[in-house]
């Protein structure tokens, strides 16, 4: 709406950003309907569950992991030892271990390789 952004420019920067902290006004509202704890409480990152993805398939996340790192030649000749990989899928997928950034890489890696080549 053009005449709340007329306004909001109009404020004093310290009207805008109270205590000269990021988001102070937005903060500051948010205080009346949120817990304290809520508002300032510090960044959290977003992690994806990549890990239950590939084991449960979400997506075909487990399809896409198994079929493309299993392929012919998944790393366009890339000395990447291949019975490893397959050790890493297959301690992911029956819960052993943990392998999701580990398995996300390679998969990122072959998926590249794959669109370098055309």
């Amino acid at each position: 709406d053009r005449k709340l952004t007329e306004y909001a420019l109009s404020l004093p920067l310290k009207t805008l950003t109270p205590g000269l902290k990021r988001k102070g006004l937005l903060r500051a509202l948010a205080r009346k309907y949120l817990p304290r704890e809520t508002v300032d409480r510090p960044k959290m990152g977003f992690a994806l569950p990549l890990g239950e993805w590939f084991r449960n398939d979400f997506g075909d996340m487990r399809t896409l992991l198994t079929d493309q790192l299993g392929s012919a030649d998944p790393f366009g000749g890339l000395p990447v030892d291949r019975e490893q990989v397959q050790i890493l899928i297959n301690e992911h997928l029956s819960g052993k271990m943990n392998h999701e950034h580990r398995l996300f890489a390679l998969l990122t890696l072959s998926l590249w390789v794959q669109e370098a080549k055309g």
